[in-house]
């Protein structure tokens, strides 16, 4: 059999992986010797990486005979002296500059504080699924950042989460309606247009509190959404709230133009990174329209 012929035939051998961040410590593969470093690294990190783990921040490396080979190098197997048997090491180093540290208050039955690190790119919907366990993770937790609920397709740098920072992750929502919850539900603001109103229904745990409706992205009317004849409902008791007296937005862009009543004309655009009031609220507007998108990936909480 001539040399290219071998190097075409599929060859038997082994891969030692680090169960830290694979679903086993060992595989066995069968491949052509002509397969490239490259190829093989992509389909063992595809198939083997835990889920949830962020390659970003990692560097994969083959160790064969001592020799260590770039994941993303061209060469093929049979270059490297690989033969059939053979036992080879996928190794794993992690950029820790591109790490943060972190607290986290985990509250589901009791309330428990712990550290990790994490990625500064770690996706918000990876970060949720850490907690989640099974089922629909958005349904089930919560990940909040002072009291903003943190979007999924964000991640932490872009929320501007810092060094040593709190993040807080509400598990099952068993207890966010109790006024000595953490963050209780009429607190928690989400990205979009945010209105601020008094719940009224004696009935109600946030009875005599100023709670947020949160109502998103899109086209508003800002007069007639602050206007006594709107209804908006409280988030926890979804009753009508004493009218709503403040606004702002949360982790968006958006432009507003109105009109005050002496007739000033009045419109402007502006990237919010984090949570503002509408600076203008106290004014006079006969009309006052306001379309609101969502926020550019730059850091989200900065302000």
């Amino acid at each position: 059999m001539g040399c290219s012929e071998s190097s075409r035939a599929n060859t038997s051998f082994y891969v030692n992986l680090d169960e830290a961040y694979f679903n086993k410590s060992q595989i066995k593969l069968k491949k052509p010797l002509s397969t490239k470093l490259c190829e093989l690294s992509r389909e063992i990190i595809c198939q083997n990486l835990k889920e949830g783990i962020s390659t970003s921040n990692l560097k994969f490396q083959i160790n064969h005979k001592q020799c260590l080979f770039d994941s993303n190098n061209y060469v093929p197997l049979f270059e490297i002296g690989v033969t059939s048997g053979d036992s080879l090491s996928f190794q794993v180093t992690e950029d820790l500059s591109e790490k943060i540290t972190l607290s986290f208050m985990i509250c589901e039955n009791t309330k428990k504080v712990l550290r990790a690190s994490l990625p500064k790119n770690e996706k918000i919907a990876n970060l949720r699924k850490r907690f989640c366990g099974t089922g629909d993770c958005r349904n089930k937790v919560k990940i909040l950042y002072k009291d903003i609920e943190l979007d999924d397709n964000n991640t932490l740098i872009d929320c501007g989460v810092e060094q040593s920072e709190l993040i807080t992750v509400v598990i099952n929502d068993n207890n966010s309606t109790r006024r000595d919850s953490v963050v209780p539900n009429w607190k928690i603001k989400k990205a979009g247009l945010i209105l601020e109103g008094i719940c009224m229904n004696h009935e109600c745990v946030a009875y005599k509190q100023r709670v947020c409706i949160c109502l998103g992205m899109g086209k508003f009317d800002a007069v007639l959404e602050m206007s006594d004849g709107r209804e908006h409902k409280c988030p926890v008791c979804n009753q009508d709230i004493y009218r709503a007296n403040k606004f702002g937005f949360v982790m968006c862009n958006y432009s507003f133009c109105g009109i005050l009543e002496d007739g000033t004309v009045s419109n402007e655009s502006r990237n919010i990174r984090g949570y503002s009031e509408f600076p203008e609220a106290n004014l006079n507007w006969r009309e006052l329209k306001i379309e609101v998108s969502a926020a550019d990936s730059a850091a989200c909480l900065n302000n």
